[in-house]
């Protein structure tokens, strides 16, 4: 449906991405235009600044749950593509490369000061990926927990391009939350935890109604 939208893939696209799967779904198919830089604005209009500039006819991509910001960026003059509700669903391609874009500006996690930018060429983030699962064990299909936002490299890094590489499921929340890892933990499904400084002292901290469940085999 992106591709339909942008025939020729622009040097420049922007987009608003919801913490929430629709967001990720979105995040993927924007990798996949080749030559494209994305640049991602916040949901509130009033703060959609940029520097240098935005294009007046630059096109914003939306995803379906964030429809209404359409009226919002032609009234500042952009070009708005809503995608649709349901699009259908392709098929399953095992030569696609979901991470095929240049690089990406992340942030590091905050544990030592304030969160950093870092630029990190997506083959960088594979080739990480893969020792990771080199050394940790990790197998086809394994299961992950993690949490977005991608605009950290917690998100995008341990959790998401380690899944990529091992073609494993992911839990993946919105943000961090105690009593939903607590509960994938108890349903025996995922062999993976990457976590940051702030997730195990927040899990270290958290009051139990019950007895703790069993963690993930591998938590790192």
């Amino acid at each position: 449906e992106l591709r339909r939208a942008l025939p020729d893939a622009p040097p420049l696209v922007a987009t608003v991405l919801p913490v929430h799967p629709e967001g990720v779904a979105l995040f993927f198919a924007l990798c996949a235009l080749t030559g494209t830089a994305v640049v991602t604005l916040a949901e509130d209009p009033t703060a959609w600044r940029s520097d240098p500039a935005l294009p007046v006819d630059a096109a914003i991509v939306l995803p379906p749950m964030l429809r209404a910001l359409a009226a919002a960026a032609e009234s500042r003059g952009y070009r708005a593509i809503t995608l649709s509700a349901a699009p259908p669903a392709p098929a399953f391609d095992p030569g696609y490369e979901p991470l095929s874009f240049g690089g990406v500006v992340a942030f590091t996690s905050g544990s030592t000061g304030l969160p950093k930018p870092v630029y990190r060429a997506t083959p960088s983030l594979i080739d990480a990926a893969r020792v990771t699962v080199q050394a940790l064990g990790m197998r086809e299909g394994d299961g992950i927990i993690g949490a977005l936002p991608f605009s950290n490299t917690h998100g995008l890094g341990s959790v998401m391009a380690t899944a990529i590489v091992i073609r494993g499921h992911v839990g993946l929340m919105d943000r961090f939350d105690h009593r939903t890892v607590l509960s994938l933990f108890a349903s025996g499904e995922y062999r993976y935890f990457p976590c940051t400084p702030l997730m195990a002292e927040l899990l270290g901290r958290c009051a139990l109604s019950g007895p703790p469940p069993r963690a993930p085999e591998i938590c790192r």
